[in-house]
C-alpha cells in the first residue's frame, strides 16, 4: 500500500482542484421540520482562485445558496477528468470549509477568473441574484483510488492560509 503525506495529498488535491470545472456541493439544509440539518448536494461550476480557495457563480434563487446563506459549512467533492472504466479508481479530492459570498463590487478581480474558466457564464453573470462565492478551505481529503487516501490541513493544501 502506498502512503501519502498530508503535503502530497494536498499537492494532488490541488492539481485536481485546477482542472475542475465542475463539482458536487453539499451543503446543510436550512428551514424547520424534518428536512432542516440534513445534507443537500448539488451540481455546480467552480473554479479556483490563485491561492486554491474554489469560486463559485450562484444565484440567490438556488437552493444550495439559500442553505449556505444560513449555514456557511459545505463540502465540496472534485474528481480528476480522466475516463477509467471503474470511476472509485478516478482521482477526487473533498474540500470541506465555509463558503461566504464576496461583497458585491470588491469581486472584480475573482469575477475575472471565474468568467475566463466558464465563458458560458457571462450570459447570466449579469443577473441580480447572482453573486460570486468563496470556499474557505478548513481541510481537504484526497483519494487516489482504492486504498490511496489521506487528509490534509488548508495549510497545506492553500498558497495563503485563511483560517476557518
Amino acid at each position: 500500500m502506498v502512503k501519502l503525506s498530508p503535503q502530497q495529498a494536498a499537492n494532488k488535491a490541488r492539481e485536481i482542484a485546477k482542472q475542475s470545472l465542475s463539482g458536487a456541493l453539499a451543503t446543510v439544509r436550512r428551514g424547520q421540520g424534518k428536512g432542516q440539518g440534513t445534507p443537500y448536494v448539488s451540481k455546480v461550476n467552480v473554479t479556483v482562485d490563485q491561492d486554491g480557495s474554489p469560486l463559485f457563480l450562484l444565484s440567490t434563487l438556488a437552493t444550495h445558496t439559500q442553505d449556505l446563506l444560513a449555514d456557511s459549512r459545505a463540502s465540496l467533492l472534485l474528481e480528476a477528468p480522466e475516463n477509467s472504466e471503474n470511476p472509485l479508481q478516478t482521482e477526487r479530492t473533498t474540500l470541506v470549509g465555509m463558503v461566504s459570498q464576496i461583497e458585491p463590487g470588491q469581486d472584480r478581480r475573482e469575477r475575472e477568473v471565474f468568467l475566463a474558466h466558464h465563458p458560458e457564464a457571462q450570459q447570466y453573470a449579469v443577473f441580480g441574484d447572482f453573486a460570486l462565492w468563496r470556499m474557505t478551505v478548513c481541510k481537504i481529503h484526497y483519494v487516489g483510488g482504492f486504498g490511496l487516501s489521506k487528509w490534509a490541513k488548508a495549510k497545506d493544501y492553500l498558497t495563503e492560509t485563511e483560517q476557518c
